[in-house]
């Protein structure tokens, strides 16, 4: 048993019988040809049945061939359907238009004052207004808060009686001044009298008085006169008196007037009607004179912060002259604005020109609600570029921060809308009055590089060039459209031709807001037809500005890259003026002549 527990275990056979002995599987016939099947199929029967059927696909549908235009004759008709076509729209200014430069700059609004309300005296704050809470709006003149007023009453009480004191000494002096104007009378009635006794002595001589009698009787002249100047010397006396009681009198009224501001002062009230920002002071607080209580802003009106690019104030200083005259006669010159001696001030290249602008603000959460606000465009702020955006800070100001308009800037009445307060980010859409130069181009017509493809009436673009055997130059015969036979579809009536030349010193300025929804005469004439697109305002430089105005006519489609050489083409009549219009149809009878003399 002892032999069996220890014992190792025994290796289990392989159960698996070796297959080396087995004999080699050999394909049948079968296996063999359904592999070859097989492969047959996938590689020569499948690729080329797709062959097959993408040859059978392209003869069916045929080949594309382009189409081929109808040779050029030499009638007018022929030459002008064989003319390259080109959509054209007529070039407006600004000005014609009616409206203004649209310069759309991001501010935020500020308010247009901050009140710091301080106390004027010192105290202890006995009375806070259920009012005088931040965020309330308040009135100017609503009492905020109130001052212990107990030392201020006694001040008034103590200078009250002072004035009183010395009214009654100014009453004392003037009855002094009256008894002694009494006196000097009897004083110089005495001393009347005693001129005639020293005169009787005189005049009785030695045998009548003796000299200790004259003498007497000038002594007695003598204390007369002496009264009298010390009577007259008192009444000077009591005139300077009287004089600094006066003054007195007054000193004790102005300091009683000061007493009573201070105790009027002790309830403070609001400045400014506007909306309380903060307080700092509660109640049974003691505030020394100069403490700030309250801060208040104004919302009588409002400010943006905005900044502007030096090329967007470039357009602020340079439009049109008219709008800058028109503010300057509106707005009288400041009383420090001094005057050079060339009678230039010196305020030129400091100040912006008023501009009227439209402040725009999204309400966030609700896509597509916005408010309008009318705003003027001020002046800068401060002096001198932000050296972080290298921009120049300018400041706008709105007159009625509650009262909202349209996007054209017409007063409206808007439910529910919120007040232009500080703290909001609103877009700023300056409204710069148009210069005569200034064009509205379409932007499918602008080209890289800041040029546009003019196109210019020319019926002469028909011409017949030189091609028979005598060398001879001809003309196109023209003949009536409506009699000629034409391809159906094209109606020579319909079309001018002209030549189309490569304008450049084209700069554009800013997108034309509401590009789609400017139409002139409901779209005839070619005045921007197109819905949908989008006009840029430009300005145009060099000689092309002179061209422009010869032939406004811009092409919006696709055309051939040409350089300084002209392009033969036809655009249609409807875009051109009825003027251009009827001088090409007289050009016809013109070359149908020269071509019959030449016959």
């Amino acid at each position: 048993m002892v032999d069996t527990l220890i014992s190792p275990p025994k290796p289990t056979p392989d159960v698996s019988p070796s297959n080396t002995d087995s004999p080699r599987q050999v394909p049948t016939f079968t296996s063999r040809l359904a592999n070859t099947s097989q492969k047959a199929l996938f590689d020569f029967i499948i690729p080329a049945g797709l062959l097959a059927a993408g040859v059978a696909v392209m003869l069916l549908l045929g080949t594309a061939e382009t189409e081929k235009k109808p040779a050029t004759g030499t009638d007018y008709n022929s030459r002008l359907e064989a003319l390259s076509e080109v959509r054209v729209e007529r070039l407006h200014t600004l000005t014609s238009l009616g409206e203004r430069l649209q310069l759309i700059v991001d501010g935020s609004v500020a308010p247009f004052r901050e009140v710091q309300v301080a106390t004027e005296v010192s105290g202890e704050i006995i009375a806070k207004y259920p009012i005088c809470e931040a965020g309330a709006y308040v009135e100017v003149g609503t009492p905020l808060m109130k001052i212990d007023t107990t030392d201020y009453d006694f001040e008034v009480e103590r200078l009250t009686q002072v004035k009183a004191q010395e009214y009654q000494a100014l009453k004392e002096v003037d009855q002094e001044r009256d008894n002694t104007k009494r006196s000097i009378e009897i004083a110089k009635e005495d001393m009347a009298l005693q001129q005639k006794e020293v005169d009787r002595q005189v005049q009785l001589g030695d045998g009548f008085t003796s000299p200790a009698e004259r003498d007497k009787a000038r002594r007695a002249l003598l204390a007369a006169r002496q009264q009298l100047v010390t009577l007259e010397n008192q009444l000077s006396l009591l005139v300077e008196r009287r004089q600094k009681i006066v003054v007195s009198e007054q000193l004790a009224e102005t300091q009683l007037k000061k007493a009573r501001n201070d105790l009027k002062r002790t309830e403070i009230c609001a400045p400014i009607s506007g909306v309380i920002v903060n307080e700092k002071v509660d109640l049974h607080s003691f505030v020394s004179r100069g403490t700030t209580l309250v801060t208040i802003d104004d919302t009588s009106k409002a400010e943006v912060a905005t900044s502007l690019r030096m090329d967007q104030l470039y357009w602020v200083l340079n439009q049109a002259t008219e709008a800058s005259k028109n503010a300057s006669k509106d707005k009288p010159d400041p009383p420090n604005k001094a005057t050079n001696a060339g009678g230039e001030t010196d305020s030129r290249g400091y100040s912006l020109p008023e501009t009227k602008a439209i402040i725009e603000y999204e309400l966030a959460g609700r896509e597509g609600v916005k408010y309008y606000w009318n705003a003027k465009l001020m002046s800068y702020d401060g002096i001198g570029l932000n050296s972080a955006t290298r921009t120049v800070p300018v400041r706008v100001v709105v007159d009625a921060p509650n009262q909202h308009v349209d996007a054209e800037g017409t007063p409206r009445e808007v439910t529910g809308a919120t007040a232009l307060v500080r703290g909001m980010y609103v877009r700023v859409k300056l409204l710069i009055a148009p210069r005569p130069e200034w064009m509205v181009i379409p932007a499918r017509g602008l080209q890289v590089d800041n040029r546009i493809l003019q196109f210019s009436p020319d019926p002469s673009v028909l011409a017949v060039k030189p091609t028979d055997n005598d060398g001879k130059t001809t003309t196109a015969t023209a003949s009536n459209p409506a009699n000629s036979e034409q391809p159906e579809g094209f109606k020579a009536k319909d079309w001018v031709p002209g030549k189309v030349t490569l304008a450049t010193g084209i700069n554009p300025i800013a997108p034309l807001s509401g590009s789609a929804s400017i139409l002139s005469d409901k779209g005839k004439n070619g005045t921007f037809n197109k819905n949908k697109q989008r006009l840029w305002v430009c300005e145009i430089a060099g000689g092309s500005a002179e061209l422009l105005k010869q032939n406004p006519f811009v092409v919006v489609s696709p055309f051939e890259e040409i350089d300084d050489a002209t392009s033969p083409a036809r655009a249609s009549a409807e875009v051109l003026n009825p003027v251009t219009r009827s001088d090409a149809n007289q050009e016809q009878p013109n070359h149908a002549t020269a071509a019959g003399e030449e016959n």
